[in-house]
């Protein structure tokens, strides 16, 4: 029978009616701390802009791959080590997607700490090139598992008005692991040897052990088990969960039979067909939402400064390596603040203000760099205002993209789709994020070589205006912390939410390209 239990929680009256965190019960301990644990699975994205991107800049690891004499990677190797993650990302998706419906959310993330660790082991051999590709695609396999598992897992057992923050947990996470890691990588600039660059890659161990050796004691997916017939347990679970004094209170008994009207009437409609991806109305539009948002962060600029970072920052005055691995690990600290502030936001904001902040000032910061490039580096004019004002605006648009667009994006796919499309529906947005992501990084620096860095930076303004029209259409269903169990098993549903396009780099030094 429901309990009556009152609603006891940590009020912010002023910040809007999604400022409530309740940890009063020791249900929302425990849930809090099964989404705590699972959250180490990280977002992928920061590890790549921060820990990935800064050590295959550094003159030790370059030297160890038999580049030493040129101080730089050259453009080939560079242009695969580099983005042939995305590739891995593209296809790991995939398989997660058919893992999670068959064997379960923890089956996807137990297998993405497994390859971790194998690609981690690789990364720190890496013995030669080819090596280290095949590592970066079982990397990028990996993390298609834990991006999958971690959003759909914290969906589908956080409160309505909890779930915005726990979605960006493992963000704040991987920011929290990626910060240690660029430290050491800037320590690595004074230091001689392949200690430095070892102990680096080593950190991705601890997050991905601490989740798999976690997991045995964390449940299942409330909602996987009913799926599965399993409903005793579902139930055991949920009361865990979310339960007072052994029993539910009224909202979440409501929200219990919530779901299990919406498992119902899945199976009587069978939801999980692939032509209820565009069979309808609106079914086509929650496709479009979730595919198109994850198209967004490919054009975000950031394509140049991932990999290529030291070119970029000679190319804005900021030659000295050991400034370069600073402004890395400083962006880091702030990447942190920001992914927290954001994440909170998300449920007390709304996911339209998020979106519309996240869109808007990367469209501002990327016009200003762009012409900056065009005025000065693209003329091989050095200016050290403008270098600094370059770097500025790169930092500002980072911590604010972080702040707002990576704490919702990553959610999107995860709430809006009915939940036996759920899995395939992140799957299908990964495969076009990666897809569209693997393009513009593979082509970012060709380009930025060709257009010497102004014309390539400011070539992502033309799409901003379409971009922000996209952005505002999708922003335009403002209520998106519905419960994701019952209104989205609606045929007619529209509910969105998001996923997370995080951005990435950071440092710089420039000269000619090694063919």
């Amino acid at each position: 029978m429901p309990g009556t239990t009152p609603d006891v929680g940590l009020q912010i009256p002023f910040l809007g009616k999604g400022a409530r965190l309740d940890l009063s019960s020791r249900s929302a301990r425990y849930r809090w701390l099964c989404i705590f644990l699972l959250s180490f699975s990280g977002d992928g994205w920061t590890s790549e802009s921060s820990v990935l991107s800064a050590i295959i800049n550094l003159p030790e690891y370059i030297k160890h791959l038999g580049y030493g004499d040129t101080q730089y990677l050259p453009a080939g190797v560079n242009n695969w080590i580099g983005p042939v993650y995305s590739l891995g990302q593209l296809f790991g998706g995939i398989a997660a997607a058919y893992v999670g419906d068959w064997f379960g959310r923890k089956w996807m993330l137990s297998t993405g700490c497994l390859l971790v660790n194998l690609c981690t082991a690789l990364l720190i051999w890496s013995p030669n090139v080819g090596t280290v590709i095949f590592a970066r695609v079982v990397e990028g396999f990996s993390i298609g598992f834990l991006l999958l598992g971690y959003q759909i897992y914290a969906v589908e057992i956080a409160n309505r008005n909890e779930r915005g923050f726990l979605s960006g947990l493992s963000l704040i996470t991987g920011n929290v692991f990626s910060l240690a890691a660029s430290a050491i990588t800037y320590g690595l600039t004074y230091a001689v040897g392949n200690w430095g660059w070892r102990l680096a890659f080593g950190v991705s161990f601890i997050p991905a052990n601490i989740l798999l050796f976690s997991l045995p004691w964390i449940p299942e997916s409330p909602r996987w088990l009913y799926e599965k017939s399993r409903e005793d347990e579902a139930r055991a679970v949920f009361m865990k969960l979310h339960g007072h004094d052994e029993m539910l209170d009224d909202d979440m008994e409501r929200e219990y039979q919530e779901m299990k009207v919406a498992i119902a009437y899945d199976k009587a409609n069978k939801m999980n067909h692939w032509r209820n991806f565009f069979n309808t109305s609106a079914a086509r539009y929650r496709t479009f939402v979730a595919v198109s948002s994850q198209f967004i962060w490919a054009w975000n600029g950031q394509s140049v400064w991932t990999y290529y970072f030291t070119y970029v920052f000679d190319a804005a005055g900021f030659s000295d390596v050991h400034i370069q691995f600073a402004l890395n690990a400083i962006q880091g600290a702030m990447w942190v603040v920001g992914s927290t502030v954001g994440a909170y936001l998300l449920d007390v904001t709304g996911h339209k203000f998020s979106l519309l902040v996240g869109i808007g000032q990367m469209s501002v910061c990327l016009f200003v760099q762009g012409a900056l490039s065009r005025i000065y580096f693209d003329k091989g004019i050095s200016n050290h205002k403008a270098g600094i004002a370059f770097v500025s605006f790169y930092i500002i648009q980072w911590v604010l993209w972080v702040t707002f667009f990576s704490s919702v994006v990553n959610m999107y796919p995860a709430e809006l789709f009915p939940a036996p499309l759920r899995n395939r529906g992140y799957a299908m947005a990964n495969v076009v994020s990666m897809g569209v992501g693997f393009a513009t990084q593979y082509s970012g620096f060709p380009m930025y070589q060709a257009w010497k860095g102004g014309k390539s930076k400011s070539s992502s303004t033309p799409v901003l205006e379409l971009k922000s029209r996209h952005v505002a259409r999708i922003a335009s269903h403002e209520e998106l912390n519905v419960s994701s169990d019952f209104t989205d098993s609606t045929e007619d549903s529209g509910t969105a939410v998001a996923k997370d396009g995080n951005g990435n780099g950071k440092g710089v030094r420039t000269m000619e390209l090694v063919d």
